[in-house]
């Protein structure tokens, strides 16, 4: 029987679970940057590229806050299917259509400098410590967020190497807000974006999800094999990370 592709998780649902370094260790500022976390019996990989402090995941009034620590430049990527759950990854050209679609809400939007959801090729861990890393950190990539401490939506994307970031005629996103970020990929590799906001609730932005017509045409090579890619950036020394996590959906469509 075949491994199921899919993964959904509602964070509002979840109780607070911890981060571990492998061999059932828990993390701790000193542990290996490549961690996980289980919940629902799936496993999601925790990349946190400098010492981060910040280890615990904390249930808020909306979702959970994504450890992050009050350094410049602290950055992380959530991912699954590259270490470990390998029944995760989608290989465009044999897979059918897929989506990732993440949810969340931020606070302070100046207290990070970048945030991102969508897919990479399957590789090792890389530096997505400031926005132009983030931009060629991976070979093959698509992905739509912000990338200003201002909230300016943009996707990110990569072809064998040849970078472009596009600025999307969406509004930048704000202190206080809801946003829902979905990728979809089809079976040959055409990428498409849809973004949500909201300063009322979670449901309205789920709601708001539409295409931007600014948004650059994009296709992954056939045979790339790709995972799922949630990354976070640290705005400001001193300012703690206040992006919480309410959704995380991936599957074949």
């Amino acid at each position: 029987m075949a491994l199921s592709k899919n993964t959904f998780i509602d964070f509002r649902d979840e109780e607070q679970t911890p981060i571990f370094a492998g061999s059932n260790v828990i993390a701790t500022a000193s542990a290996t940057p490549a961690t996980y976390f289980r919940l629902h019996g799936q496993y999601l990989e925790f990349y946190q590229g400098s010492a981060n402090t910040a280890l615990a995941f904390t249930p808020a009034s909306t979702g959970w806050t994504v450890p992050l620590d009050n350094g410049a430049g602290e950055y992380l990527e959530i991912t699954q299917g590259i270490l470990a759950n390998v029944s995760k990854r989608f290989v465009i050209g044999t897979d059918t259509a897929f989506h990732f679609s993440l949810g969340g809400y931020v606070t302070t939007i100046a207290r990070h400098l970048l945030c991102f959801a969508g897919f990479r090729r399957l590789a090792a861990y890389a530096d997505t410590s400031s926005v132009a890393n983030c931009l060629t950190a991976y070979t093959d990539r698509a992905a739509i967020g912000w990338n200003t401490t201002g909230g300016a939506v943009v996707t990110q994307t990569s072809l064998n190497n040849s970078d472009t970031s596009t600025t999307l005629a969406h509004a930048a996103i704000a202190n206080a807000t809801w946003f829902a970020l979905r990728v979809n990929v089809s079976a040959a590799g055409v990428v498409t974006y849809r973004i949500g906001t909201s300063l009322v609730s979670w449901a309205a932005a789920k709601a708001a999800l539409a295409a931007d017509a600014s948004a650059v045409a994009f296709t992954f090579d056939s045979t790339d094999v790709v995972v799922p890619q949630f990354c976070l950036v640290s705005g400001n020394a001193g300012s703690v990370g206040d992006v919480e996590l309410i959704e995380w959906d991936c599957a074949l469509d």
